[in-house]
C-alpha cells in the first residue's frame, strides 16, 4: 500500500529584540504550542490563548487535561521558567498524545539559560558545565527536529525562535557555544528577520531573509520557498494581515508540493 509522507516544517528565525519574530511565529498553522519563556505571546494577535501547566495535567482536549480545557484553543501557552517544564513538555510531545499541529519555542536563547541554571545552579560555569549545556541543548533541537518528521505524530511544524548575535561580522542566531555553528544544518530554514523603512519615512517593513547575503545567516534546504517567494521575503502587516506573507503561506506552499505529487511505491520522500 502507498503512504504519501507528510509535509514538515523546522525552522530558526533569528532577528532583533522587538523585530515581530513572536508575531510572525505565530502565524504558524494551530492547533499550536507555544514555549514562552520570555513572555512574549501574551501579546500576539492569535486568540483565544490557554495557559497549559504540563506539569500538573495532559494536553488541553486531551484526556486528563485541566477540567475547562476539554476543547483545545488555537493558541496553547505553556510558561517556562525552569527546566524541568521543557522536559515535560518533550515527554508529552513525543508521545504523540496531544493536539498540536505547531510548536514555538520563545525563545531557544531564553531557554538554554534555563538549561544552563538547572547544569550549574548557584556554580559559576566551569569547562564540563559548557560541555554538558551543548549536549542538552543539541538533543533538545534534534529531539524536537525528530518529532516533526515523524509521520505518526500529530506534531508537524517547529519554530525557533532566537536573537542574532554579531560575531566576526557575521549575523547569526544567538546561541552560547558550538552549537551556534551547528545549528543551521539540523533544520529546513534559518531566517533573518529585520525591518526596513518606507520611501515615506514613516512606515516600516518587514523583511525575512531565507538565502544567505552578505554578512547575514540564512538559508533555504527546502528550495521551493526560495523560488515561490524569493530570498527576500516580504511579511504581511500585523495589523490588516496585507502586503505580504506569512508562515501559513510557507506551509501551503510545503503542503501543495505532496498533494501535486503521484504517490509511489513506498511514499514520496523529502
Amino acid at each position: 500500500m502507498s503512504a504519501i509522507q507528510q509535509s514538515s516544517f523546522v525552522a530558526v528565525i533569528h532577528g532583533e529584540s522587538g523585530g515581530g519574530k513572536s508575531s510572525l511565529a505565530d502565524t504558524i498553522p494551530g492547533p499550536r504550542l507555544v514555549l514562552d519563556a520570555e513572555g512574549g505571546s501574551e501579546f500576539t494577535p492569535s486568540w483565544p490563548k490557554q495557559i497549559w501547566d504540563p506539569n500538573r495535567y495532559a494536553p488541553p482536549g486531551t484526556q486528563g487535561c485541566e477540567p475547562g480545557q476539554e476543547t483545545c484553543a488555537d493558541t496553547v501557552r505553556v510558561i517556562v521558567r525552569d527546566w524541568t517544564t521543557w522536559a515535560r513538555v518533550h515527554q508529552w510531545l513525543d508521545s504523540g498524545m496531544h493536539p498540536f499541529r505547531s510548536a514555538i519555542m520563545d525563545s531557544l536563547t531564553e531557554i538554554q539559560k534555563r538549561c544552563r541554571d538547572a547544569i550549574r545552579g548557584t556554580e559559576r560555569m566551569q569547562t564540563q558545565h559548557w560541555g554538558d549545556l551543548l549536549i542538552e541543548m543539541e538533543a533538545v533541537v534534534r529531539r524536537m527536529r525528530d518529532i516533526a518528521i515523524d509521520p505518526a505524530n500529530p506534531l508537524q511544524n517547529v519554530i525557533l525562535l532566537t536573537l542574532t548575535d554579531e560575531k566576526k561580522g557575521l549575523y547569526r542566531p544567538f546561541i552560547q557555544g558550538s552549537l551556534q555553528q551547528a545549528l543551521p544544518g539540523f533544520v529546513h530554514l534559518v531566517g533573518f528577520l529585520y525591518t526596513e523603512a518606507a520611501a515615506d519615512g514613516q512606515s516600516l517593513y518587514r523583511r525575512l531573509m531565507i538565502q544567505p547575503y552578505g554578512q547575514y545567516v540564512a538559508k533555504d534546504r527546502t528550495h521551493l520557498l526560495t523560488r515561490t517567494y524569493g530570498p527576500v521575503v516580504p511579511i504581511k502587516d500585523i495589523d490588516t494581515g496585507q502586503g505580504g506573507y506569512d508562515l501559513s503561506d510557507f506551509i501551503n506552499t510545503l503542503e501543495s508540493r505532496y498533494q501535486a505529487a503521484p504517490a509511489t511505491t513506498g511514499g514520496i520522500q523529502q
